[in-house]
């Protein structure tokens, strides 16, 4: 009987039972939300780069500001890293 009683309040406070889902819609989309976030770039990670290291990677190699920020980036700020890697590219 207590069982009941409990089930009989929860029907009460959510409509759930009275609704139907469709699910075919709620593939879709979680399929939709999925594709985004492939396509999406990560967040840029913050990541102390000194301006010096930008300017030297920029003269040596001819890149422009964002792209030499984005190498160092993508070594966690170390220049030497990053110079090894773009001299190996």
């Amino acid at each position: 009987m207590e069982k009941q009683a409990v089930n009989k309040a929860l029907d009460k406070v959510s409509d759930l039972p009275n609704r139907k889902i469709d699910t075919q819609s709620a593939e879709s989309a979680l399929k939709a939300f999925s594709e985004e976030r492939k396509e999406a770039k990560p967040a840029q990670i913050r990541i102390k780069i000194k301006d010096e290291d930008t300017r030297l990677i920029m003269r040596e190699f001819e890149l422009d500001r964002a792209k030499a920020e984005e190498k160092l980036r993508s070594f966690e700020g170390d220049v030497v890293r990053t110079l090894i890697s773009l001299v190996e590219s």
